[in-house]
């Protein structure tokens, strides 16, 4: 598994055009991998990655790897990759994927989408506060983050943000920060990140790798990350380039 990521302020128009965050039918999307790959190619993207939920226990990866294989070679015009979102079990970076299915994937998504009680189980988000939650899932994240074969963290403070908006600026900047020492990349998700123009100058600021998702589950809905960045006119937030 071998995938770079460019750092936020050395990102050009042509550095933009792909979406790393895309569901179908096999979990919890509405519609097939070829209508998802007429969709990329519609918006004018380049390259994208099929990133279906995993769990360790998950059976279906390499029949669907193959489905995805075979179904990209038809479209040469696009560069096609395979790989899995899968969630922290723990805030000590333990995943809920086999080694199998990581070995086999081109990238992996880490994030959080259940809350860990410590006991095997999960809590119910209605028992947390809007900031034990957020504290919660920035611990989570901090523990992918320095200890889990993950690519990118994907959709930070993304339970939060669903429910209450924006998440705390400074978590976002500390994960930055982390995901800098750590050589992997932050997502900019175009479905969860409430408080966008914040991110953004943050991410000027702080300047990580970052990966492009729409987290797409209908084909309508891919490439909408690389749209919200043309919207906010990213360059304006780079700040080499001020």
């Amino acid at each position: 598994m071998s995938i770079s990521f460019i750092n936020f302020n050395e990102l050009k128009d042509n550095d933009i055009t792909y979406d790393f965050h895309i569901h179908t039918n096999q979990t919890d999307g509405q519609d097939s991998i070829e209508t998802m790959i007429k969709a990329s190619i519609e918006n004018g993207l380049n390259k994208i990655a099929f990133t279906e939920h995993v769990r360790i226990d998950t059976d279906w990866f390499d029949r669907f790897a193959e489905s995805v294989k075979e179904t990209a070679s038809k479209y040469p015009g696009i560069e096609v990759l395979v790989g899995a979102e899968t969630k922290a079990l723990d805030n000590y970076g333990n995943l809920d994927i086999s080694e199998t299915i990581i070995d086999k994937s081109d990238i992996i998504l880490g994030s959080v989408h259940r809350i860990p009680d410590g006991r095997g189980g999960f809590l119910d988000f209605s028992a947390l506060s809007p900031q034990k939650l957020a504290e919660i899932e920035f611990e989570l994240s901090i523990g992918m983050l320095r200890n889990s074969p993950i690519n990118v963290l994907a959709h930070p403070g993304g339970m939060y943000s669903s429910r209450y908006g924006g998440f705390p600026i400074e978590y976002f900047k500390e994960l930055m920060m982390l995901s800098k020492e750590n050589n992997k990349a932050i997502e900019l998700n175009s479905r969860y990140i409430k408080n966008a123009y914040d991110f953004l100058y943050s991410c000027g600021e702080i300047n990580p790798k970052i990966s492009i998702g729409s987290d797409a589950h209908k084909a309508e809905n891919v490439g909408n990350c690389t749209k919200l960045l043309s919207q906010f006119q990213y360059v304006d937030f780079q700040k080499e380039r001020i």
